[in-house]
């Protein structure tokens, strides 16, 4: 008999939105790897959990508090979906963020997140920076801006650039075999 288990390293001290854990749902449509490209859906959203998060011993086995997923929410007995929405589409995660922590913190949270996506489909075991263009313009504050009042029905081209990372080692010892040093 096999079970399915998911593991993973868990944050014990996560960003919390109101008091509350949350996920990420955000879809990439990988269309190519050699060039990569990618289209990313608008539309993602957050999933909350219903209570309050707590690392007390008492509430570590508690899947209201540690999941988000809405099947294990609408179980709870405080769960009332009339007053209590558990998702918000990313947009509004974003807004909340830079209101609550700063428009720079929210966008190098979805910087890193673009950062993330690219490097899981490459698979990349070091992470490795990218710049991103719209038009050939480099995007170096947030993409809402480089991308203006565009359509949710227009197509928009972002090119992906790696950017150089140089690995320095330090030299802790000089030796008389090297050539040109005696």
């Amino acid at each position: 008999c096999y079970e399915d288990y998911v593991c993973q390293r868990y944050i014990d001290n996560p960003m919390l939105v109101c008091g509350r854990k949350f996920d990420l749902r955000i879809y990439a449509l990988c269309l190519s790897y050699v060039p990569l490209k990618v289209y990313l859906y608008r539309d993602g959203f957050a999933r909350f959990s219903n209570t309050r998060f707590s690392m007390s011993k008492d509430d570590l086995s508690n899947n209201y508090i540690h999941l988000t997923n809405h099947s294990i929410q609408k179980q709870d007995a405080s769960y009332n979906s009339k007053v209590t929405d558990l998702k918000w589409p990313i947009g509004s995660l974003r807004r909340h963020m830079s209101a609550t922590y700063g428009p720079d913190v929210a966008n190098k949270v979805f910087d890193d997140l673009q950062q993330l996506i690219i490097n899981s489909l490459l698979a990349n075991e070091d992470k490795v920076p990218y710049s991103f263009y719209v038009a050939e313009t480099e995007v170096t504050a947030n993409l809402s801006a480089a991308i203006g009042d565009a359509s949710t029905e227009q197509v928009i081209r972002i090119v992906y650039v790696p950017q150089a990372v140089f690995r320095v080692r330090s030299v802790t010892r000089c030796t008389s075999t090297l050539p040109g040093h005696a």
